[in-house]
């Protein structure tokens, strides 16, 4: 059943980015079964930096009603509106907004917007040792002989006859190997095909046998997608979310940064870029990495630390800015969910943050990138997401997309990076990326 409520917002300026001093505004018409609401109450919150700074029931009297915030520093800030009922609870499922929460229904709208977002820079928290380790670790990692297990697989509906699908285990070090799928067009000639490496968000589940078909197939190339936390491929969906507890351990050797999980994702991403260039289909010059949220971080790592990859895909990125607090702004990844506030106050966590954090990753990157976020993302929040991408070198290609009203599960896209992947494709049509 649809909602009777719908709330009709705009918002000045209506890209969401404002400066310094500036005053973001929105004005805000309830209506209910299609009139101006009369003596309903409207819950509107301001959020800056993920801390809530004002909550104000409103009652309709059929006016617009005027919400704003002045921004006297670089950040984000958020609108979230809400209908209470007579009894002072929210009502669920009330929204005309596309839904930006798993697992949350109450929200009727939200928009935000960023304060000079170019001015955003995270404080230095680069290891001095910082590029010496990570080509340590790639050295050691290029010492381990490739064990790679590939089985046949029968291509998904639509996909018969297009392409050669396999499942694919690489061993690696860390706690798991390399788990995915490739595939490539039938009849692939030797040194022909682009790569195109798609890593899975922290979902529970399997990567997705199709994602490689339909790249491998939509975009002539050699492709191939990997799970984050490199379990079995194969397994029903309800295995992954009932083994989670067995391999996802987020504060587990967090002040040892050889042995973080952080670590070991970054290591299968690297193994896997290295091996998908021994395959005789790979035409030596284009390879591609892309990925949302925790993939985000990880296609982060794999341009940074591969100069081989030639364009990046950075959707939503977490695990940038992992030292936001000492900036006044909340801290993102799993400090946020867990709560786990103190653990930053460990030089050592802070240590190990710092060798995986995306913005000191940042400056290592040399091939075109492009990013994207939402200014209602209360996951990955947008302000670490700037501070990364200002962390970028000047001298790359590098774009930023950003939309006021998107936020975290698969509504903020990339266009601009799909356009870059249909000309380096050489292909007209991109298949839609489901991260």
């Amino acid at each position: 059943m649809s909602s009777p409520y719908f709330l009709d917002v705009s918002m000045t300026p209506t890209d969401g980015i404002a400066k310094c001093g500036e005053t973001v505004t929105c004005i805000v018409k309830l209506l209910k079964d299609n009139e101006l609401a009369k003596g309903e109450t409207l819950r509107c919150t301001i959020k800056w930096e993920a801390k809530t700074v004002s909550v104000q029931d409103v009652i309709t009297d059929g006016s617009p009603i005027t919400v704003s915030y002045t921004g006297t520093c670089p950040g984000w800030v958020y609108f979230g509106f809400q209908i209470v009922d007579k009894q002072g609870n929210i009502v669920p499922n009330a929204g005309n907004q596309i839904l930006q929460k798993r697992k949350q229904h109450d929200l009727l709208y939200e928009i935000g917007a960023m304060f000079d977002p170019d001015k955003i820079l995270a404080l230095p928290s680069c290891p001095d040792d910082f590029e010496a380790f990570w080509n340590a670790e790639k050295a050691r990692l290029a010492q381990l002989p490739f064990h790679v297990n590939l089985v046949p697989k029968t291509a998904p509906e639509g996909y018969e006859g297009k392409v050669e699908c396999f499942a694919l285990e690489i061993n690696c070090l860390g706690r798991y190997p390399v788990t995915g799928y490739l595939a490539y067009p039938v009849g692939a000639a030797p040194h022909s095909l682009p790569i195109c490496v798609d890593l899975l968000s922290m979902v529970w589940q399997d990567a997705p046998c199709r994602t490689a078909c339909e790249t491998a197939s939509v975009c002539s190339a050699l492709a191939v997608h990997i799970s984050w936390h490199g379990q079995p491929t194969g397994m029903p969906d309800t295995w992954y979310d009932e083994h989670q507890n067995d391999f996802y351990h987020p504060f587990e050797d967090i002040d040892n940064p050889q042995k973080w999980y952080f670590h070991d994702m970054f290591l299968r991403v690297l193994r896997t870029l290295a091996y998908m260039k021994t395959r005789p289909e790979w035409n030596g010059k284009d390879l591609v990495v892309r990925g949302g949220s925790l993939a985000g971080i990880e296609s982060i790592a794999a341009a940074a630390l591969d100069p081989q990859v030639t364009v990046a895909l950075v959707n939503v990125p977490t695990g940038c800015n992992l030292n936001a607090d000492l900036s006044g702004r909340s801290p993102g990844w799993v400090f946020r969910f867990h709560g786990n506030l103190e653990l930053l106050q460990k030089p050592t966590t802070r240590k190990t943050l710092a060798y995986h954090d995306g913005v000191n990753l940042a400056r290592l990157i040399h091939c075109d990138v492009y990013v994207c976020t939402g200014f209602v993302d209360e996951i990955c929040y947008p302000s670490a997401v700037y501070a990364f991408y200002n962390a970028l070198p000047n001298t790359i290609t590098k774009f930023i997309h950003t939309d006021p009203i998107t936020g975290h599960y698969g509504t903020t896209s990339n266009p601009e990076g799909a356009k870059r992947l249909a000309k380096g494709f050489n292909t007209v049509t991109v298949s839609s990326d489901p991260l």
